[in-house]
């Protein structure tokens, strides 16, 4: 599982979350998909949350799995997120 920093201030405007890290003052926009993985992150196992994607978007399990851990990997090199 993971966990939000404790440093992070979140918002959601139109169903996507605009995330702010106070340690360093940066910004970032979640696309819909980015805050659809960012609600079920911190609640989910990642198992769970590929297969949710790949079933709400008929989408190919590969490029599922690669997109997301494009994302997680980002947000944890972005000190957003951290492993529990």
């Amino acid at each position: 599982m993971f966990r939000k920093d404790d440093q992070i201030y979140e918002a959601q405007e139109n169903g996507e979350f605009v995330l702010l890290n106070l340690r360093t003052g940066q910004f970032y926009g979640l696309n819909h998909i980015g805050s659809e993985f960012w609600k079920l992150l911190f609640t989910t196992e990642m198992n769970e949350i590929y297969q949710y994607f790949e079933k709400t978007y008929k989408a190919d399990p590969v490029i599922v799995r690669r997109d997301l851990e494009v994302l997680l990997s980002d947000l944890i090199r972005n000190g957003l997120v951290h492993r529990s």
